[in-house]
């Protein structure tokens, strides 16, 4: 209908077979479906009848694994043919329109380059956002799931896979307001930032909320930094999960990092904690932690084990009463003095 008036609702003639009607329109910024409202049934004599759902495509059930995994791999968001990049709507960063721009040598907004060694080994160029642009931009209110949120949704599950995004929120484009104030200066030149970079304290947040927007309606599937972890308690519902997931990433123009994947296991390990079909356990390297530690000297160090302690906490009959002699030995009022209670609590 050629409509330029964005995010305003309007009366307009609508006619569907034999009847016209005035009804209202919504019009709004942005790429999306058309979306047929309720208000419109009625004055259009339209109804639905009946229940009507989506079952899943099953014809994946009886493919052998080697099969499957081929099928898998072929996904664009698998095999490297994708985009890379997230294909709806640019993000948009709001800042306080009170601050006055900061620059570092040069632009309006200009943050400098700041080199950080990865754990292979490697360099990652970022830029110092921390300096000053953190400091005046709204905070971000969406919330990540909690560990007992992550650890629930997940337990109980005969069939894992987690799939790593392949630099997470790097794949978000932003738009040309925000890609301004992520400017980077270099000693050759200004460069503009087209996708969220690192160092933004609101990039885990933004990321968090488009991927548990695309992935929310699918059970069994979880998302948490940039990993999205899929359950399956049967080898049927595990497959066409992954296969929902998949199809979903490719369609927003998300890539995976295949080598970081881990494809098809009995058990995973999440966030410290082992996962299987009989539930959660404890890992091997979390308790070497706990049981290797040498007697604290000091209160810093009795701070640090029990930190490590109440991380397991679950598992710990009695806790409380156990390690009253320590957490009273951290009294402000309390003199530093390790005796044999204190040994035998811990």
């Amino acid at each position: 209908m050629g409509f330029t008036v964005f995010d305003r609702e309007f009366l307009d003639v609508i006619k569907y077979k034999h009847f016209t009607c005035n009804l209202p329109v919504l019009v709004v910024d942005g790429v999306g479906p058309n979306l047929l409202g309720c208000n419109w049934f009625q004055a259009l004599n339209i109804s639905i009848y009946g229940v009507y759902f989506l079952s899943p495509d099953t014809s994946y059930a009886g493919m052998s694994n080697e099969a499957f995994s081929h099928t898998i791999m072929n996904f664009p968001a698998v095999s490297g043919h994708s985009t890379s990049c997230y294909k709806r709507l640019p993000l948009h960063i709001d800042i306080n329109p009170a601050v006055v721009p900061v620059c570092r040598h040069a632009g309006p907004w200009a943050s400098a380059i700041l080199p950080v060694l990865k754990c292979n080994g490697t360099l990652r160029l970022c830029a110092d956002y921390k300096g000053k642009l953190n400091f005046v931009l709204f905070s971000y209110t969406y919330k990540s799931p909690t560990m007992d949120q992550v650890l629930s949704e997940l337990a109980g599950g005969c069939i894992y896979r987690i799939i790593d995004l392949e630099e997470a929120h790097t794949q978000i484009p932003v738009d040309g307001e925000t890609s301004h104030m992520l400017t980077v200066n270099t000693v050759q030149r200004l460069h503009s930032v087209t996708q969220l970079p690192f160092g933004i304290k609101i990039s885990s947040f933004a990321f968090q909320r488009i991927i548990d927007g695309l992935l929310g309606p699918v059970k069994g599937v979880i998302a948490y930094q940039d990993n999205i972890c899929v359950k399956g308690t049967t080898v049927t519902e595990y497959r066409d999960r992954l296969l929902q997931v998949l199809h979903i990433l490719n369609d927003a123009g998300f890539k995976v990092n295949s080598d970081k994947c881990v494809w098809q296991s009995t058990s995973i390990e999440v966030l410290g904690f082992r996962l299987d079909v009989e539930c959660i356990h404890r890992t091997t390297d979390k308790t070497a932690a706990i049981t290797n530690y040498a007697n604290p000297s000091i209160k810093q160090e009795l701070q640090s084990l029990l930190g490590l302690i109440s991380f397991y906490g679950r598992f710990f009959k009695d806790k409380a009463t156990i390690l009253d002699h320590l957490h009273r030995l951290l009294d402000s009022k309390s003199k530093w003095a390790w005796t044999t209670n204190h040994q035998l609590a811990l």
